[in-house]
C-alpha cells in the first residue's frame, strides 16, 4: 500500500474541524499524516503545511526528553496491530512551557479496508493543580509501565534520546533500502561514532555525557529524520541516506556539534558505505560503514570517511581469515620460519628468531601485516602465538634427530595474549611437557606494550624471570619513550628496530644516534641486537660501535626449517651447531667477515 487520499469534501471537513486531531497512514513502518485539522493547528502554533512536515518527519519534537521513548514506543505498537492509542506526556508550548499532551486514538477503516489512524489531541495549561494530577497520571502511566516486562521486551526506541534503538533502525533502514533500490536510488549507509567519550564522563561527569549524546541525537535527527537514524548504544548512532548532497550535510552536522551543548562537545567521526559494489543486507552495510569510521581512529577531529574497494578488499581478507583461522591451524597452514642471529665478534649464531608466515593452500603468502594485527583486533592471536610454541618445540626434537644442537629461540608475544590467557603459565606448562630447559625459549616484547600497560608488564616479565626465561624488548626506538622503558622494565636484551638502518647511508645523523645509543645500553649492562642488517659497511659499522648481536638479510633470510637444515648440512648458512661442532658461513659473506678482521 503506497498511500490514501480523502476526496474532498471528507478532506475539507477534517481540516476546517476546530478538534484538534490528525489522521495518519501507517506505510512501510513509517508515518504518513493525511489530514490535520485547524484546531491542532491552532494547539501546535503551526500553518498546515509546518504541521504535517512536523508529523511525518519529528512527531515528537519538544517532547520532554523522560517521555520520548515512552510515547514513541506506544506510537509504534499502535500503528502495527494496537486497535487503541491512549498517551499522556509532556511537550513545549509555544511559549517555551511544558504543558501536558492527552493524546487518544483509534483505527477506524475506510471503505476499501484501508486502516486510517484518528487522533485527539487535548492540552491542559500546567497551574499548579492540574500540575500535580498530570504528575501523578505520568508517575502512574511510568510505573505500570516499568513493571511490565512485556513491554520493557519491546520497546523499539532509545530511552536516552528517543531515537529507533538498533534492531527497530535497522529494520526501517532495510525496507527504506529496498523502497529507494525500487525508485532507483542509491542507498548510503552512515555509522557516527563520538570521539572521547569516556574521557569526557570523567571530566564532566556522565549527566554531561548523557546531554551531549541527547543533542547529537537531535542535530542528527534534524538533518535525517526521526525514523532515519538512530542510537545503537553507548556514544554509537546509525544513519540512512538516499540525499545527493550527503557531504554537505555531514559538513552541516559537524559544525552544529562542533557549537553544541555549551562548547561542551567532542568530535563526531563518520563512516559512510554507498550499495553500489555488491547488494548486501543492512546489517552487512552498516557494519562496512563501520569499518570506514574506524580508519580513522587517530583522529580527533570531526571527518566522515567512504568506504572504498581498498577496505572491500580487507574485509574480504579478514572475513577469510577470522572464517579459516581454525583450519590453519590444524592443517599447519601457518608455518614458524627461522632467521639466525649472530654474535658480532665470531659472527656465531647465538639464536635464532620465530617468524609466523602464513602459506595459504588457495591465497598463497598471507603478509603478517595482515593477519596479526586482523587476529589481534579479533583477540584470537594467542592461539597463533601458542601454536608457535608448539611448532618450535616440535623442530627443536627434529633438529636433534638430524644431529642438529638446537640454540635458543625467541618468539614474539602480542600485548593481547597475556589479556586472553595466561600466557606465561600456558608456554611453562608446555616447555615442562616436552622437558625442554627453558632457557631455550626467549620472550620479545614490543615497546609499544611498555607505552600502553607499565604495571601490568612490570609483572609479567617478573613472572618470566622467575619461570626461567629471558625477556628482550623488540623494536626498541619505534616509539617514544624508549628511553624510559629500559629505565623501568627489567629486560635482558634489546633489539634495535631496523628503522636506524633505513637512513644509513644518507644521514650521519642514525650513525651518530645508533652509536650512543648502543654504548648507553651497554652501560646499562643491557645486550644488544640490531636488525636490519642489510649491508657489509653496516655491518663493520655496528661491530665497531658495540653491537654484541646482528640480524638481517645480508645473513641470511627467514626460512622454515627443512630449507634451514638444508643449508647448514650444506654451509649455505650460518651455523655453530654442526655435528662436528664447526661452523660453515656461506663465501659471500665470509668474504665480507674477513676484509672486517683486517
Amino acid at each position: 500500500m503506497d498511500s490514501y487520499e480523502f476526496d474532498e469534501t471528507q478532506k475539507k471537513f477534517i481540516e476546517n474541524s476546530v478538534i484538534p486531531y490528525a489522521v495518519y497512514l501507517y506505510v512501510d513502518r513509517r508515518v504518513v499524516t493525511l489530514a490535520v485539522s485547524a484546531g491542532l493547528c491552532e494547539l501546535l502554533g503551526m500553518t498546515r503545511t509546518e504541521a504535517v512536515d512536523l508529523m511525518n518527519n519529528d512527531m515528537y519534537k519538544g517532547t520532554h526528553p523522560d517521555d520520548i521513548a515512552r510515547v514513541a514506543d506506544l506510537g509504534y505498537q499502535f500503528a502495527v496491530g494496537g486497535e487503541v492509542y491512549d498517551a499522556v506526556y509532556r511537550t513545549k508550548s509555544r511559549t517555551g512551557k511544558y504543558v501536558t499532551i492527552h493524546a487518544h486514538g483509534r483505527k477506524v477503516r475506510a471503505k476499501d479496508g484501508t486502516p486510517l489512524a484518528f487522533i485527539w489531541y487535548m492540552s491542559e495549561p500546567l497551574n499548579a493543580r492540574k500540575k500535580i494530577e498530570a504528575e501523578k497520571q505520568l508517575a502512574a502511566t511510568l510505573g505500570n509501565i516499568m513493571r511490565d516486562e512485556n513491554m520493557f521486551h519491546k520497546n523499539y526506541y532509545d530511552a536516552l534520546t528517543g531515537l529507533p534503538n538498533m534492531s527497530h533502525f535497522l529494520s526501517l533502514a532495510q525496507e527504506a533500502g529496498e523502497k529507494a533500490q525500487e525508485n532507483g536510488n542509491v542507498s548510503k549507509m552512515l555509522f557516527f561514532d563520538l570521539c572521547g567519550m569516556k574521557s569526557f564522563n570523567g571530566k564532566y561527569g556522565y549527566s554531561e555525557g548523557d546531554r551531549l549524546i541527547r543533542t547529537v541525537g537531535a542535530i542528527l535527527k534534524n538533518h535525517f529524520g526521526s525514523e532515519n537514524c538512530g542510537r545503537i548504544g553507548q556514544d554509537h548512532f546509525m544513519a540512512y541516506s538516499v540525499s545527493e548532497n550527503l557531504d554537505d550535510e555531514l559538513n552541516a552536522v559537524f559544525k552544529e556539534v562542533e557549537e553544541a551543548n555549551d562548547g561542551k562537545t567532542l568530535p563526531l567521526r563518520t563512516g559512510i558505505y554507498v550499495d553500489k559494489y555488491d547488494k548486501i543486507d543492512v546489517g552487512m552495510a552498516f557494519d562496512r560503514a563501520k569499518i570506514a569510521c574506524d580508519t580513522e581512529k587517530s583522529s580527533h577531529f570531526s571527518k566522515f570517511t567512504y568506504y572504498d574497494l581498498k577496505m572491500r578488499t580487507e574485509t574480504i581478507l579478514r572475513d577469510y581469515i577470522l572464517n579459516n583461522l581454525e583450519k590453519a591451524l590444524s592443517e599447519h597452514w601457518i608455518k614458524v620460519f627461522y632467521q639466525p642471529i649472530l654474535r658480532a665478534k665470531n659472527s656465531h649464531v647465538t639464536e635464532e628468531e620465530a617468524l609466523c608466515r602464513w602459506i595459504d593452500p588457495d591465497r598463497g603468502v598471507i603478509s603478517p601485516g595482515d593477519f596479526i594485527s586482523i587476529l589481534e583486533e579479533a583477540k584470537l592471536i594467542h592461539k597463533v602465538d601458542l601454536y608457535m610454541v608448539d611448532r618450535i618445540l616440535e623442530d627443536f626434537e627434529t633438529k636433534k634427530k638430524e644431529g642438529i644442537r638446537p640454540v635458543p629461540v625467541s618468539i614474539n608475544l602480542s600485548r593481547v595474549d597475556f589479556f586472553m590467557c595466561d600466557i606465561v603459565q600456558e608456554i611453562c606448562k608446555r616447555m615442562d611437557k616436552a622437558r625442554m630447559d627453558r632457557s631455550m625459549i626467549s620472550i620479545e616484547i614490543t615497546e609499544s606494550f611498555a607505552e600502553a600497560d607499565a604495571e601490568f608488564l612490570k609483572i609479567q616479565i617478573d613472572r618470566f624471570h622467575r619461570a626461567g626465561f629471558k625477556v628482550w624488548m623488540d623494536d626498541f626506538g619505534s616509539g617514544y619513550s624508549s628511553l624510559n622503558s629500559l629505565d623501568e622494565f627489567d629486560f635482558d636484551l634489546v633489539k634495535f628496530d631496523m628503522i636506524f638502518l633505513r637512513s644509513f647511508e644518507k644521514s650521519g645523523k642514525s650513525r651518530i644516534i645508533l652509536e650512543n645509543l648502543l654504548r648507553m645500553t651497554k652501560d646499562l649492562g643491557l645486550e644488544t641486537i640490531v636488525e636490519g642488517v642489510e649491508t657489509e659497511e653496516q655491518m663493520q659499522f655496528l661491530k665497531d660501535a658495540g653491537a654484541d648481536k646482528l640480524q638481517g638479510y645480508f645473513f641470511d633470510r627467514p626460512a622454515p626449517l627443512p630449507n634451514v637444515i638444508e643449508r647448514i648440512k650444506t654451509g649455505m648458512c650460518f651455523s655453530a651447531d654442526l655435528p662436528d661442532g664447526t661452523t660453515k658461513i656461506p663465501e659471500k659473506v665470509n668474504e665480507s667477515l674477513k676484509k672486517a678482521a683486517k
